[in-house]
């Protein structure tokens, strides 16, 4: 990555000049900033301030003249596309590119607006310490702001919203938009152990390739017990697997692949996230899958359901009844864990499936439905008659390739929704 200083002012260019016919002063004029800013200016707090409603109205006036501004810019056609945005989640960027391929949905145009009307906000509060140096001093930074918004000239750039976990990497990313509007996506990092060391900034370079992941569990017992997580009175099971060190973003696709791997490579068993969709496991001829099926094709084409999960928790978890029964026993001692063990098994809150024991290997991806991007080079595994398939377990290596511009991830060719 090239790291960049964002505090240093950029001199590379001195060009001043509008990009295109949009100017700023269109839609923001002089007697609004100047009543803007010293409204701001009042020695009031909050409560003094008067009727809150006249000060939302303030703040209201320079959001829309943000927003009409950036759509007249997009329109205009001048800005630029951010690079390396594909599957990272970062509002701000996939934004501003939908408003470039035309979108100019309310959500769209204010998730690129927001955050620079929050910059103009800026601006006035700095501006109101000139409303005291008279018309002059006024009319001299509003020509400066309008100045720099139509060109783009900001003397240092703009850090555009806060820091977002990229869904594909687990990277702190967030937009710089550089001199002339022209953005780009940055990591931020930590520069020193302590808040006060601050931050360094480098630029992002495309986004990883997807792939399939592969985690192996062992099934010494061959019987393997299905559930969205297994509550154990008192937690022990919860207590055993979770800590601080796994303490995974779940809510990126990179965090809740790590916290797979984990549970996979530390305790023996799979968990993965499934959303809210009451997934079953269904038998095939040489592998069994992990999907939500649409229940409109017959077994036949789906496999048997030979077990499901009610997603109270949006996790799918799979254990060999003998790992969990030495897990617990480690945990609590021979008497008492075999006692707790009994006592779970008789409560039956979960279902169970057969496979020979050994092993099993599951395979997955860290973005929900992405598994459908690739096809099994060793075996068919037909998609038809699911809407998400959520992992591919077996108990021999599979081996996997993404599919070709236009494929059809359903081997049989026929479309997932269309009965035989």
């Amino acid at each position: 990555m090239t790291k960049i200083d964002i505090y240093a002012p950029e001199t590379t260019d001195s060009n001043n000049s509008p990009l295109s016919a949009v100017r700023f002063e269109q839609f923001f004029t002089l007697e609004q900033y100047t009543e803007a800013a010293e409204f701001l200016a009042l020695d009031m707090d909050d409560s003094e301030r008067g009727d809150k409603a006249v000060f939302r109205a303030h703040m209201d006036l320079l959001d829309e003249a943000v927003t009409k501004f950036m759509a007249a810019l997009f329109d205009a056609g001048v800005l630029e596309r951010i690079e390396h945005t594909e599957r990272r989640g970062i509002r701000f960027a996939d934004a501003w590119n939908r408003m470039l391929d035309g979108d100019r949905s309310p959500y769209t145009v204010d998730t690129v607006a927001q955050p620079l009307a929050q910059d103009l906000f800026t601006a006035l509060m700095r501006a109101k310490n000139q409303s005291n140096r008279g018309p002059v001093s006024m009319v001299y930074e509003y020509n400066r702001l309008c100045a720099s918004y139509s060109s783009g000239s900001f003397l240092f750039g703009i850090l555009v919203d806060s820091p977002q976990v990229c869904d594909a990497t687990g990277l702190n990313i967030l937009t710089y938009i550089r001199r002339g509007w022209r953005p780009a996506l940055v990591e931020r990092k930590s520069a020193g152990p302590s808040w006060k060391d601050g931050f360094t900034y480098s630029r992002v370079g495309p986004t990883p390739a997807e792939d399939v992941i592969k985690v192996t569990i062992p099934a010494p017992s061959g019987k393997l017990l299905v559930a969205d997580w297994f509550r154990f009175e008192g937690g022990v099971f919860s207590n055993i697997v979770d800590s601080d060190e796994n303490n995974f973003d779940i809510n990126t696709g990179h965090g809740r692949q790590k916290k797979t791997e984990h549970y996979a490579r530390e305790h023996g068993f799979l968990s993965i996230c499934v959303g809210n969709t009451s997934p079953g496991v269904f038998r095939r001829k040489d592998h069994d899958l992990l999907g939500s099926s649409d229940g409109e094709l017959p077994s036949a084409v789906t496999g048997e359901e030979v077990a499901s999960v009610c997603t109270d928790l949006w996790w799918a978890t799979i254990i060999d009844e003998e790992v969990l029964r030495r897990m617990v026993i480690v945990k609590l001692g021979e008497v008492d864990g075999q006692a707790a063990f009994d006592d779970f098994i008789a409560e039956g809150s979960f279902e169970a499936f057969t496979v020979e024991p050994g092993s099993l290997h599951a395979y997955f991806t860290a973005q929900s439905g992405a598994l459908s991007r690739f096809r099994c080079e060793t075996t068919e595994v037909s998609r038809r008659g699911f809407y998400d398939v959520h992992a591919v377990l077996s108990q021999k290596e599979l081996t996997w390739a993404p599919c070709a511009p236009g494929e059809d991830p359903c081997p049989s060719g026929r479309s997932k929704r269309t009965k035989p």
